[in-house]
């Protein structure tokens, strides 16, 4: 009966989740995870019970990382990698206890990510990846794993592109790009075709680190080719601004201006990117008009 509770609790908070409400969230995760702190302590040698405490440690970390606790988020995603480990390590052959232990790994990564600890960043990413590997190995028809495979090659180029290794970067997201190809041909779903225009959007953004801004233009085009999500209209406005087309990119801007992408409006999204782009020494005299047309010339606006 008390689990039975604590999952009601949880669907709550996954019901919050989805409407965008992280405090009625936090509180239905945490009453969940107070009666699966009582159980553990009856019984912390029930698989059950420990696995059910790992996922509230994780979505408490979860929901910590929206909030930007990253301290809050760490200190539960390793108390789930606590957990995770002892489970995968006493059924090596058990593809979810081994597929959970990979993704905390990964949401460690992501917290090392939002710190900067690009050491720590990489060395989670890393052990999460290792996971993925074995589990595509050993299941190569299964879709999830060749999909977390996908997504963990796409996170140890996030940590190259942060390391300036365009080498490492390139190769990485080739890697997942090839995975995401098999998936988009092994079925029709929408998932698959989403993920893989974030991947040729991710090799967009790494051709304009590398100045083949031609190259950058063709796959921001296979994004946006496969997906309405607007943020992969900036890369093609990069890429084209890049290329002395200035009215081409203008466009993009002028059409984009004032909506927001992911909770943030465009001119934070373009803002951010050319910061980052001068910052790896990428510029171009017509950026100060793209500023100018967007009002950011003074930097990141107000939200």
């Amino acid at each position: 009966v008390q689990r039975e509770l604590s999952i009601s609790y949880g669907k709550l908070g996954d019901i919050a989740l989805v409407e965008g409400d992280l405090k009625w969230a936090r509180d239905a995760f945490e009453q969940s995870h107070k009666i699966r702190l009582n159980i553990f302590d009856v019984d912390s040698y029930n698989v059950v019970a420990r696995r059910d405490l790992s996922v509230s440690y994780f979505k408490l970390g979860d929901i910590d990382l929206s909030e930007g606790d990253l301290k809050g988020a760490r200190k539960a995603f390793e108390k789930a990698i606590e957990i995770d480990k002892c489970l995968a390590d006493a059924d090596f052959q058990n593809f979810h206890a081994q597929r959970d232990l990979s993704i905390s790994y990964d949401r460690l990564g992501e917290v090392a990510m939002a710190e900067g600890d690009l050491k720590a960043a990489g060395e989670a990413y890393e052990k999460s990846h290792e996971i993925s590997i074995r589990l595509a190995e050993a299941e190569p028809r299964n879709l999830h794993a060749q999909r977390d495979l996908s997504f963990s090659y796409e996170r140890l180029g996030e940590v190259a592109m942060a390391e300036s290794d365009l080498k490492a970067a390139g190769e990485a997201y080739r890697k997942s790009l090839e995975i995401s190809q098999r998936l988009a041909k092994a079925t029709t779903s929408a998932q698959a075709q989403q993920d893989l225009s974030c991947q040729y959007n991710n090799l967009a953004w790494y051709h304009l680190h590398d100045k083949n801004f031609p190259l950058a233009d063709e796959f921001a085009r296979k994004a946006i080719a496969r997906s309405h999500d607007s943020i992969f209209q900036a890369n093609l406005a990069h890429a084209l601004l890049f290329q002395g087309k200035y009215a081409e990119a203008e466009k993009i801007h002028v059409q984009h201006k004032g909506t927001k992408v992911d909770g943030q409006t465009w001119e934070h999204w373009v803002a951010e990117d050319f910061r980052k782009l001068r910052k790896a020494g990428i510029v171009h005299p017509d950026m100060k008009m793209v500023e100018s047309l967007l009002g950011i010339a003074g930097g990141l606006p107000k939200e």
